[in-house]
């Protein structure tokens, strides 16, 4: 139960009388009641009682009787979030209060009600968000978390029925600024961190987006650029980021043409995964499949960086997140 509920009896007899109990007065009371239901309010989170109902009928007593329990205190919210998150619990107890924190600085907090939303600051960052419950007048005093993310990075590239093609940044982070760059003709820039080009013409046609994320007072600001080749006809994503044992790169159709097209296709492509200090992993492939897997189970836990590479020329950066 997340606050008061109410509870019913079936086939009473006429004339009877019913009396309500509860066997843990300290932790839940009696509302209301009546000869066929009750109503039971919970006083603190997570607990259980027995409630009993005493039928009385020709002066011959029966009982019946219920497990009832309330439900455990729960952050409520989506785990990934994009440039802002509300998150709220479960629910409050009457006269009972919240009080959030956050852990880590990469991240804003603006309060409505009892929620809070929560702005990302920087892509892929995480922080632990606290929710702390109390009831002033009895002491009473219940915490609880979750780990709560920023999403990474992505550029989603759309072939268009005219030909163009449309590029999109997933999101902004808060506080920060978009700009893009490009190589073709006729690009429009939309307010909705959105760009469509023309590449007709282009023997190498690209776009580039550069996000500048300022931070914040416990934040250090970081700039993102993210480049994309536009001659081909696929983009290539990644089937989950973070990465455990295997990282995976799925080649997906722009259109419905590339996607009839999709087994015919032989592109070889290079991939290489690096960090700071260097070349960590490396794959070449050169035969028809639609997706390419690097064994990452004996790479450390951290940031890394991956090149897609076709004909020598870098198509598409990532950031990649090993976590085991």
């Amino acid at each position: 139960m997340t606050g008061n509920a109410s509870y019913t009896l079936s086939g009473v007899p006429s004339g009877s009388t019913v009396v309500w109990q509860i066997s843990n007065t300290a932790e839940f009371r009696i509302v209301s009641s009546g000869t066929q239901s009750v109503t039971i309010q919970p006083l603190a989170y997570d607990k259980s009682c027995t409630l009993t109902a005493n039928i009385t009928t020709s002066g011959v007593t029966t009982k019946t009787t219920k497990t009832i329990k309330s439900a455990a205190l729960e952050i409520l919210g989506d785990s990934e979030i994009e440039t802002t998150g509300t998150f709220k619990v479960n629910y409050l107890l009457s006269g009972w209060n919240v009080w959030w924190i956050l852990t880590s600085g990469a991240f804003t907090a603006t309060f409505s009600g009892n929620d809070i939303i929560v702005g990302s600051l920087l892509y892929y960052s995480g922080t632990v968000i606290k929710a702390n419950v109390s009831n002033a007048s009895t002491g009473a005093y219940y915490e609880v978390s979750r780990i709560i993310n920023s999403k990474q990075l992505e550029i989603t590239q759309t072939k268009l029925s005219n030909g163009q093609i449309k590029c999109a940044v997933n999101y902004i982070p808060v506080n920060s600024t978009l700009t893009w760059s490009h190589n073709v003709n006729n690009a429009i820039i939309s307010s909705n961190n959105e760009i469509t080009v023309n590449t007709s013409g282009i023997a190498a046609p690209w776009v580039k987006a550069t996000i500048e994320a300022r931070g914040g007072t416990y934040c250090h600001a970081e700039t993102y650029i993210m480049q994309l080749d536009l001659s081909g006809n696929y983009s290539y994503k990644l089937a989950s980021n973070p990465v455990n044992d295997v990282l995976e790169i799925v080649q997906e159709p722009l259109s419905y043409e590339a996607d009839a097209e999709r087994l015919s296709v032989k592109e070889p492509l290079s991939v290489i995964l690096y960090n700071d200090f260097g070349v960590v992993k490396m794959l070449d492939s050169d035969t028809e499949q639609e997706s390419l897997q690097i064994e990452t189970y004996d790479v450390p836990n951290g940031t890394y960086y991956l090149n897609i590479v076709k004909s020598g020329e870098i198509i598409d950066r990532k950031v990649i997140f090993i976590k085991h």
